[in-house]
């Protein structure tokens, strides 16, 4: 059980003594801070490997179904860890260990279970286990920095007794003596901490010069043998465009990519875009590098990617929110597409031409509302 003749909390070689309490009443309810130290971690390691999903080719909705019946049964085994290695404090009175509000979970047990959950997750949705693990590895580590601060206001899970520089006093209100032990809570959090940021830095070293090299792939088969395969690699991954590189939203589909009729279709669904100006920029971004560099491509001349958006009932454009927990619920709506085309001039050169199309008077005229520049490309808008 929770050791609750330990009261004040020092470190006294840094001159640190504090008192802290272990729960919070709000009125008949008791939310010990243990719990909410652990939700926090959870939550926080949550949003991080939702924000990875599209790099690793996990759907963010099978991870958060996966979250809502793996936590629960990460909780379930964290309890029966806890309770299994202090039998002695529930053997006489065994259904004490449904009494959870009253404390007493095990870290180990709950990354059991939950390995054991994720497992199963991996089965029943078709995930490859290898991708998951290397998501949720850096969470974990977030998860696991906060979640040691719970054993630290429960005083509890510290290690053996020592003298050393890093010591941790704990006052026994039994005793009336001070007994010093190693913050062991302490040492797992720091080196928890560390662990993400030098993993965190290494992985964008690799992430970048990774997705570098894939981008460059993307931009030389697009431009050298367009197909199904190579346009979806592309829009998933991102091609070479200036000095650097666009990226495209993550839900797209490709309707034809045919070196013989010279031609490519695409649809993407902007969910990031909550203004219409927003979108007809980002998309015409997005749009010219993925377009030019398939027209470079001796066997296409058309390219045409149109843009979808979410739409809510009052007309308004929905984008993703709460890092990408709150999706887009409106109905998928075609907003705009984009018409590139290749021909030849007279001199043997090669002319690029785009018309924009599928934007109705209502989009124009809001897209005019929001440019602060006396131009207006009513032409462009118009596509006349």
């Amino acid at each position: 059980m929770i050791p609750a003749n330990y009261s004040t909390i020092s470190f006294p070689s840094l001159g640190i003594e504090v008192n802290p309490g272990r729960a919070l009443a709000l009125g008949p309810l008791t939310i010990h801070y243990y719990g909410l130290i652990i939700a926090i971690g959870l939550m926080l390691a949550v949003v991080y490997a939702c924000r990875r999903c599209s790099q690793f080719g996990i759907k963010q909705d099978d991870l958060l179904d996966g979250v809502l019946w793996v936590t629960p049964f990460a909780i379930l085994c964290a309890r029966a860890y806890y309770c299994i290695f202090s039998w002695a404090d529930y053997a006489e009175n065994p259904i004490s260990v449904l009494y959870i509000w009253n404390g007493g979970l095990a870290i180990y047990g709950g990354v059991l279970g939950a390995v054991a959950g994720i497992l199963l997750l991996c089965r029943i949705k078709k995930i490859k286990i290898g991708a998951l693990l290397d998501m949720v590895a850096l969470g974990f580590l977030i998860g696991q920095s906060i979640g040691r601060w719970g054993n630290f206001v429960n005083r509890e899970a510290f290690g053996a007794a020592t003298d050393s520089f890093f010591r941790m006093g704990l006052y026994n209100t039994v005793t009336g003596a001070w007994e010093y032990y190693h913050p062991t809570f302490l040492y797992e959090s720091v080196w928890n901490a560390v662990g993400f940021v030098l993993l965190f830095l290494l992985g964008v070293v690799v992430f970048q010069v990774g997705f570098g090299v894939i981008r460059r792939a993307n931009t030389a088969n697009l431009s050298e043998n367009a197909n199904v395969r190579t346009v979806a690699s592309a829009l998933r991954g991102g091609v070479e465009w200036g000095n650097g590189f666009t990226q495209f939203p993550e839900d797209f589909s490709v309707q034809e990519a045919d070196e013989n009729t010279g031609r490519i279709e695409v649809t993407v669904t902007d969910t990031s875009s909550e203004k219409a100006l927003e979108c007809f920029a980002g998309s015409q971004v997005q749009a010219t590098a993925f377009a030019v560099n398939a027209l470079l491509n001796p066997k296409i001349n058309t390219v045409v990617y149109h843009v979808n958006v979410h739409m809510s009932a009052d007309g308004e454009i929905e984008r993703t929110r709460l890092f990408g927990f709150l999706r887009p619920t409106g109905d998928v709506t075609s907003y705009m597409t984009f018409v590139w085309t290749k021909t030849q001039s007279a001199n043997g050169g090669v002319n690029f031409g785009c018309t924009i199309t599928g934007i109705n008077d209502a989009i124009q005229d809001e897209i005019r509302d929001q440019i602060t520049t006396s131009f207006t490309p009513v032409q462009i808008l118009t596509g006349k």
